[in-house]
């Protein structure tokens, strides 16, 4: 057999039997309730670990008063409710310059003062 090289299984072909051997064993294994009760408790174990580690950053950023991801969330939304406050408000604003403009609205009139929003229907009259 060693003397007709072209009887021997060629390299891709060894590999390819490897494979699939190794591929049968992986799957044998992880196919037992043993693998999947360890995988799970893996699983726990790691998210317990990452939720410790968030704790442990959270209180270093704090000590060092640096803002932690929350907080910039938080904050982020805040600018941005804030934002659309303003937009509302330019918008209302450019609405009475051009009403005031038109003529529909005498020059010292000014919309009530209320803590109200000013709807459409009240703007017009």
């Amino acid at each position: 057999m060693a003397d007709d090289p072209s009887k021997e299984p060629s390299f891709s072909e060894r590999v390819t039997e490897w494979e699939r051997a190794t591929d049968e064993a992986a799957n044998r294994l992880m196919g037992t309730e043993a693998f999947s009760e360890w995988m799970n408790g893996m699983q726990g174990n790691q998210l317990a670990v990452q939720k410790a580690y968030l704790g442990a950053v959270t209180e270093q950023m704090h000590a060092m008063n640096m803002p932690t991801r929350d907080d910039v969330v938080r904050l982020a939304d805040a600018v941005a409710q804030m934002d659309r406050r303003l937009e509302r408000m330019e918008r209302l604003m450019l609405r009475f310059v051009k009403q005031e403009r038109s003529g529909r609205i005498e020059a010292g009139e000014r919309p009530r003062r209320t803590r109200q929003p000013m709807d459409d229907d009240a703007s017009s009259s």
